[in-house]
């Protein structure tokens, strides 16, 4: 049985003075305030998956209060269902930091690109034309990984009154047309 610890509370907090070394001040259930030689105050949280010890950081202290450091239940779910938060926090600032690289838009042009010179000059322009009048202001902007897992999309055309099924890039069913 783990040893019981008392709850922080927000005046422990305020007069925990930097030491010469980093220390823990411990909140329970693995929540943990760390607070460094030059006065940080950082949010912390150890949790065991796959028989490893892992921590995880929330934030800094005043920025994120003791109640919303307490709200650790996201982490938690994910340590039940067997995903590493450390994992999921990367790819979450990946996401943000190479977004625009990765957009739909930016992935389409590369691709036109690549396969136009393989295609008439008329095709291709029209091909591009279509991607920027229909798609790109619906999708454009999102990271390809949000396309991913939902591929079924449907792409309305309001100046034609026509609605197409995006089911892949090798798609064999009809386009319904109004």
């Amino acid at each position: 049985m783990p040893k019981r610890i008392a709850p922080l509370s927000d005046i422990q907090i305020k007069n925990a003075k930097p030491k010469e070394k980093e220390y823990k001040l411990m909140d329970g259930y693995g929540l943990f305030l760390l607070v460094t030689p030059t006065n940080g105050k950082l949010w912390r949280f150890d949790y065991r998956l796959a028989d490893k010890r892992k921590t995880v950081s929330f934030g800094a202290y005043p920025a994120l209060s003791l109640a919303d450091a307490r709200c650790r239940d996201e982490a938690k779910k994910l340590i039940a269902n067997g995903v590493d938060p450390n994992d999921v926090k990367k790819a979450q600032k990946t996401a943000i930091t190479e977004g625009d690289a990765n957009s739909f838009e930016v992935v389409a042009r590369e691709w036109h690109k690549k396969f136009s010179s393989t295609w008439s000059e008329s095709h291709g322009y029209w091909v591009l034309r279509r991607l920027e009048q229909y798609v790109f202001p619906v999708i454009g902007a999102r990271a390809l990984a949000e396309h991913a897992s939902n591929v079924a999309r449907w792409v309305h055309c309001p100046a034609k009154g026509m609605t197409k099924k995006c089911v892949g890039p090798m798609s064999t069913e009809p386009y319904p047309m109004r």
